[in-house]
């Protein structure tokens, strides 16, 4: 009987090839589709060692992590991470969590306070000027001007983009175009505002030029930007990044970085 069915089938399909291609594929893509989204659900209602999401439920005010044998050693959670940010980011401890009276009395007090105003979250807080001493002007400038010399020469005379930078501590930090516009716009905007003066400003920017020279030292194809400020091509650069800063849209750096680099490239 079987095999007769089998036979029909077969003439069927010969017959019939269009009819039958759409029929088997449609099952075939149903069914992969089906499995896609059971897979998908599964992994949703699981953590990432396989683990139900039945497994973390508050016991009697504790927070169980995981199914754990009985006699386990309860752990109390540190001053600065609570039981709920561990269960939610699903840490692998082997015990009961927690919560300190400290923190629980904490969390009470942030759940209880008046809520804040929209019109103060949305306005920026903003610094004094006066409160700001001399010498923590020219720190903040010290490190802004370093950190802009210090990616700008690579991009510019390299084409090193993101990389790994000395600071003006010479702690090697990852360095990318989004921390350049933090730096630039930094210095832009105390110009903007009178916190600092142009003189100043320019005068950083060549000591630290000598600073970033020395702590490249060591790469031949590094060119020295306080051999001459006038024709080094990377030193310029970094000046109109702040010189020129509320100019460029949203303070992005790309149009001057590409602007240089190209001119950088034609030499």
């Amino acid at each position: 009987m079987f095999t007769n069915f089998f036979k029909i089938m077969l003439r069927n399909l010969k017959k019939h090839k269009a009819f039958s291609f759409i029929n088997i594929m449609g099952l075939a893509i149903g069914m992969a589709c089906c499995l896609l989204i059971l897979m998908f659900v599964a992994d949703e209602l699981s953590d990432a060692r396989g683990q139900t999401l039945d497994a973390y439920a508050p016991a009697h005010g504790r927070f169980v992590v995981g199914r754990q044998p009985e006699g386990v050693v309860e752990q109390s959670v540190g001053e600065t991470l609570s039981a709920t940010q561990t269960v939610t980011h699903r840490h692998a401890v082997s015990g009961q969590v927690t919560v300190p009276e400290r923190l629980r009395r904490r969390q009470q007090e942030l759940a209880t306070r008046e809520l804040a105003s929209l019109d103060s979250i949305l306005t920026p807080p903003l610094c004094d000027p006066s409160a700001l001493d001399a010498e923590t002007i020219q720190a903040e400038l010290d490190n802004n001007a370093q950190g802009i010399l210090g990616y700008v020469v690579r991009w510019i005379d390299q084409g090193i983009g993101c990389s790994k930078v000395p600071d003006i501590n010479d702690v090697g930090l990852m360095e990318d175009r989004a921390t350049l516009r933090i730096s630039s716009q930094h210095i832009a905007n105390w110009l903007l505002h009178g916190v600092t003066s142009e003189s100043a400003v320019r005068q950083t920017f060549r000591r630290m030029a000598r600073v970033v020279d020395e702590q490249n030292a060591g790469d031949p194809g590094y060119l020295r930007m306080s051999d001459n400020f006038e024709t080094s091509i990377a030193f310029q650069a970094a000046c109109d990044l702040v010189f020129k800063g509320c100019e460029q849209p949203n303070g992005y750096t790309e149009p001057l970085l590409h602007a240089y680099r190209r001119l950088r490239k034609r030499l």
